[in-house]
Formats: structure tokens, sequence, C-alpha cells
């Protein structure tokens, strides 16, 4: 099991996942003060990253939302990715129904009281100027069309540090607060929920590719033998113990999830209320 969401946690993994003392890892960030080097760690222990099997790898996330019913949508539906959260009977689709604003997702358009408004996503769109409709329409459509996948941390600082500020409200309605320029839509849904952090597990083969690589080429040429990814759970593994232990702080690594993954209540591992 990946979990890297503690330093504790991060140490327990690559104690088991490598099978060395944990003690050995303590020596290893002691004696290394300055910075890390992953190639170094593995030499040191003679790790030999060919005998490493990670087929049935479960890797643990954390997801903060917010809602106002407790999260029983979420214990009714799960995790879901925000095409679906725009369809399908979510807290997020009936708050918006009291705005009027709909979504026709296949044929590429939004309405906003009975107003037709089509939301292509263009790329070259985001580079125009903020102030512009087709800047703002694109920021909708990146969302909904590029990147509506589930997404979450491996590890982080804490619960409301992230700068997306999902803590307070999904990213989604900034947006369109953005697009209509109003903050009425924005900040009725923060006077009206409460945040959780939900923790959950997944396969490993249920996380986008950039979860692990820069580059695409870099998953392709990994993709049978997988020694990269392997070095990049132990790199990571070795950043979240050594920034605890120099610096008293967790880094923020996140995780993405394939656009047509959904992460079922079952799946769930805790919800936790935040505090702010």
């Amino acid at each position: 099991m990946f979990n890297i969401t503690t330093h504790e946690k991060a140490k327990e993994f690559l104690s088991s996942f490598l099978k060395i003392a944990s003690e050995k890892i303590d020596d290893y960030i002691f004696n290394n003060t300055k910075d890390y080097d992953v190639d170094n760690f593995l030499e040191t222990y003679n790790i030999d990253l060919q005998k490493i099997h990670i087929e049935n790898m479960q890797l643990i996330v954390q997801h903060v939302t917010t809602n106002d019913d407790k999260c029983g949508s979420l214990e009714k539906f799960g995790l879901l990715n925000l095409q679906q959260s725009l369809t399908m009977e979510t807290t997020l689709k009936k708050y918006l129904d009291r705005f009027n604003i709909h979504f026709d997702i296949s044929n590429k358009w939004m309405f906003c009281n009975g107003t037709k408004i089509d939301i292509p996503y263009k790329s070259d769109d985001i580079n125009l100027p903020s102030d512009s409709q087709k800047h703002r329409i694109c920021r909708v459509a990146h969302k909904i069309y590029y990147d509506y996948q589930i997404s979450g941390f491996f590890s982080m600082e804490n619960e409301t540090d992230y700068g997306g500020r999902v803590h307070e409200r999904p990213e989604f309605l900034h947006n369109l607060k953005e697009l209509f320029k109003s903050s009425l839509i924005e900040d009725t849904w923060k006077k009206s929920v409460k945040p959780y952090l939900i923790t959950f597990k997944a396969s490993l083969d249920s996380f986008a590719w950039f979860s692990f690589y820069g580059e695409k080429y870099e998953y392709e040429d990994d993709y049978l033998r997988k020694e990269a990814l392997v070095k990049w759970l132990i790199n990571k593994a070795l950043y979240v113990i050594w920034d605890m232990y120099h610096y008293d702080s967790n880094p923020e690594i996140f995780a993405y999830m394939k656009p047509e993954v959904i992460i079922p209540p079952s799946d769930f591992l805790n919800i936790k209320p935040i505090n702010i």
C-alpha cells in the first residue's frame, strides 16, 4: 500500500516495500541534511528495481471537498469527475439548478436562464486577455473537457493550504463567477457548505500517467518495465520523510485519476470534517 500522507506512513511504506529496516531509512535521511538522492539511496542499500513488483499495488489519496448534505451525495455516488457531477443528481448539479444553470456536455452547450452558450474548448483562447468573454468561456470549457478528472494529494501540508481554495468551493464555481462577473454563485456556496477530507484507495492503473511522469514519452518508454515508476514511488516517499525531518513540513504531491475513473464509496477509507 503506497501511503505517503504522513512521514510515518511514508517510512512504513518504504520499509515494507523495500524490505529494509526503518532505522536504515532514518540513518540515510539523517546523514543527508542538504538533499537526498534516490539513486544513491538505492545503491547504498543494494536495491534492485527489477526485483520489485507493483502489479497489485493500491495507492492512498486525500481529496478535499465541500457539500451541504453531510457527504450524503458522496456516500451515494462516490467521487465523480466534473462531467458526471454536472449531469447526475449531485449536490453541485442541484445547486446550479437554483441559478438556472444547466449543461449539455455532449453538445458542448451551457444554458443560463434559458440562454444557450456555446462552450467549445479551444486551447488558444486561454491566452487571450483575461477580461475577454472568449477567455472566460475557455476557462469553463477547459475545466469541463480537459481538466475534469478527480484529483487529490498523495501528500499535502494541510487541508486548507492548496491555492485552489477547494476547502471553500469547487474551483469550477470560481470559473463560473469569472464568466458571469458575479460573486454570488461562489459566495452562496461558501456560506452553505462544510469542508471534508476524503481519504480513499485506488489501484495503480486508475491513475493518469501525468501523476508519475513529466512527459508522455517517459510513460510510454516505461510502460512494460515500470522501473521509472517504481523509482518515483521510492523517491516521493523519501521526499516526504526528508522534508518532515529537515523542514518540519509535508510537501505537496498531486494525484490525478484517469478521466473515466470514479471512486466508489466502498473505496473510501475515511471521511473527516475539516475545521476552519
